[in-house]
């Protein structure tokens, strides 16, 4: 399958639903005051998601950091598209970012790490609380679930 802008906005907002409303999701480290500090985890679910949904797309998990403050900040590019499903938490955003590249938040976080395969070279599916495997498929199901 291939992704066009539409259906990628179909998987965020989908995505950030489940996000938002998966009791699962929300007992991982970080994720109960989604869209606030749960950036890392969110971005790392819906890129590994959309890598199974579109397995010849490049899909990469793009780690930012803020140059000034050391701050991070993590969203996911799918070839050329921006997903970022916790933009929200920027008092300039009032939604979650769906844009060409590059991302105007890399203004802040420039990049400084691009990931392939997160749940493999970051430690993320050994430090969610248990929650990493079912909170994964649940949501790919879902994404999955709107397909046309």
């Amino acid at each position: 399958m291939h992704p066009t802008f539409e259906s990628l906005q179909r998987d965020m907002a989908v995505a950030v639903d489940f996000l938002l409303t998966s009791l699962d999701a929300r007992e991982m480290p970080c994720m109960h005051s989604f869209p606030d500090g749960a950036c890392e985890r969110s971005a790392a679910l819906l890129a590994v998601a959309l890598a199974r949904k579109y397995s010849r797309a490049q899909v990469v998990y793009i780690k930012g950091r803020n140059e000034d403050t050391n701050e991070l900040h993590f969203w996911v590019e799918v070839n050329d598209t921006v997903l970022d499903p916790t933009a929200h938490q920027f008092p300039y955003f009032s939604a979650p970012l769906l844009c060409e590249r590059p991302s105007p938040l890399e203004e802040i976080f420039h990049r400084d790490e691009i990931h392939l395969q997160p749940e493999v070279s970051t430690d993320l599916p050994y430090n969610s609380n248990g929650r990493w495997e079912i909170t994964l498929e649940a949501m790919y199901a879902a994404i999955l679930a709107v397909d046309p």
